[in-house]
């Protein structure tokens, strides 16, 4: 094959990749708690012109007295797309979409470490643009999905250090993009921290060189650190003291679901995914295909250790996947699987699965199948409404409930609340009332002592029944409209 009809393929490849990551994004998007918190949160920071050294909180002691945060660089991130369209929900996700599309050929780029044959790499590079976890990250502002692409050219870096001449920087660059990692998601990052270690026997000072690239890129959290006498050290170490849980199951419960981080990536299982999958296959014949996967990818490593063209690195990779499994199962809650602690190893986990698979005719098949599994589930991803697959207001019914609220001209204090999921504070109707309206809404901590109160809610009497704080803490208001918007009320409260 040559090298021009390698690149066209390539090109092929990108544009599906600008299909399944923007398509009909508007009306699929999911615009409710992280999402819709985090984008208020850019919001803000870019009206009050502030700068902020940490970003969103860390669900480890969330509602506990030492709350703890990530890095902020999601927030600038997500601002550089707000910034490009005026702060449309959506272009929160440009700067990811760009990432993943530049990671396509970087991934194809890295697919060289274990095979030569231009169609196997073209094949795994297809299959990491069409996985419903590279499409569904890529098309949600949440702080883990950028690593998806940023994990792609760790490896890469990480690759040529054993290639290319200049070792030492490309190891130093390894070392800021895991920095980078660390900031945008501390768990995701831990496995990559296995990387100097591993190999500082035959690294020596370049290893010394991934720390420095490390430190450099954690910067931010450090001067935080500094300012703010280790207040995010000290939550650590206080939460580790005092243990924290994810719902009580045994330690070999937890370890059974370490397949799951196999079949995640194909969609046959949901894990973190905000949709439901295509079939809901039994527990066994999921194990089963994860078994075949793991099985396959050991018969492979040990019969064609010789043929692997680096296999250093390659070895390097199965021991830093190996440990993100473990730590990945260990941690997961008894309900759900936490992909996004294997973010920063999945362009390894995608290459180990699919190269050992294309070994042996069988799993070439189970292969094949999965990729087309994995295209379907994907497909369902950019083609179903919020409404339909999350049981959600879709984002132009959010828009237009916070215009009507603008058009009722209310006098401030007034707030707004909603009765439909969990967040009483409303977040979604927040951002656009902040964005929008000339008489921003008080704070959502403040609901007493208002003029106005409105909610959204699906059921008056639910709301009545439930009693929430946001909904009581003014007394003697009185719902003087009631506006039906779809599926949804819009009720007015107001003081006699």
């Amino acid at each position: 094959m040559s090298k021009l009809t390698t690149r066209l393929y390539i090109l092929a490849i990108i544009c599906l990749g600008i299909f399944l990551f923007r398509f009909n994004l508007f009306n699929t998007y999911v615009f409710k708690e992280d999402t819709a918190r985090d984008m208020l949160a850019v919001l803000r920071l870019y009206q009050n012109k502030k700068l902020t050294l940490i970003g969103p909180p860390i669900s480890l002691g969330q509602y506990g007295t030492h709350v703890l945060y990530f890095g902020s660089l999601h927030y600038y991130i997500g601002m550089v797309g707000l910034l490009l369209q005026k702060f449309q929900v959506t272009a929160a996700t440009l700067p990811n979409t760009l990432l993943m599309l530049f990671a396509i050929p970087a991934f194809y780029t890295l697919s060289e470490s274990a095979t030569k044959k231009i169609w196997q790499r073209l094949l795994a590079t297809a299959l990491f643009t069409i996985s419903p976890v590279s499409v569904l990250y890529t098309r949600i502002f949440w702080n883990p999905s950028p690593i998806l692409s940023i994990s792609v050219f760790f490896w890469v870096c990480f690759y040529f250090s054993h290639v290319k001449k200049q070792k030492t920087i490309w190891i130093f660059l390894a070392g800021i993009l895991a920095g980078i990692i660390f900031n945008l998601h501390y768990f995701a990052a831990v496995p990559l921290l296995l990387v100097p270690i591993l190999r500082i026997k035959s690294w020596r000072l370049s290893a010394l060189w991934f720390v420095g690239g490390f430190i450099l890129a954690s910067m931010p959290l450090i001067l935080f650190e500094f300012r703010h006498s280790w207040y995010l050290t000290q939550g650590f170490a206080q939460h580790l003291t005092n243990g924290t849980t994810t719902g009580y199951r045994t330690i070999l419960n937890r370890l059974s679901r370490i397949d799951r981080g196999l079949l995640v990536p194909f969609g046959l299982y949901d894990a973190e995914f905000h949709y439901k999958t295509l079939l809901q296959l039994p527990r066994i014949f999921t194990a089963t295909m994860g078994t075949l996967l793991c099985i396959s990818i050991a018969l492979w490593l040990h019969t064609t250790r010789n043929k692997i063209l680096h296999t250093s690195f390659i070895y390097t990779g199965v021991i830093v996947t190996t440990f993100a499994f473990v730590i990945t199962a260990l941690a997961s809650g008894s309900s759900e699987y936490f992909m996004r602690y294997l973010f920063a190893i999945y362009p390894i986990l995608l290459l180990l699965v699919i190269f050992a698979s294309l070994e042996y005719k069988s799993t070439t098949v189970l292969l094949l199948f999965l990729s087309m599994y994995a295209f379907i589930n994907s497909l369902r991803v950019i083609t179903s409404p919020a409404r339909s697959a999350y049981g959600y207001i879709p984002v132009h019914n959010i828009e237009k409930i916070s215009t009507l609220i603008q058009k009722d001209n209310p006098k401030a204090p007034y707030n707004i609340t909603e009765n439909i999921i969990g967040d009483a504070r409303a977040t979604a109707f927040r951002y656009f009332l902040e964005r929008d309206a000339f008489i921003k809404p008080a704070s959502e901590l403040e609901y007493e002592n208002l003029n106005t109160l409105y909610v959204i809610t699906q059921s008056e009497q639910k709301t009545r029944k439930e009693q929430r704080w946001e909904f009581t803490a003014t007394k003697g208001l009185h719902m003087v409209k009631k506006i039906r918007i779809d599926n949804e009320w819009l009720l007015v409260y107001r003081k006699r």
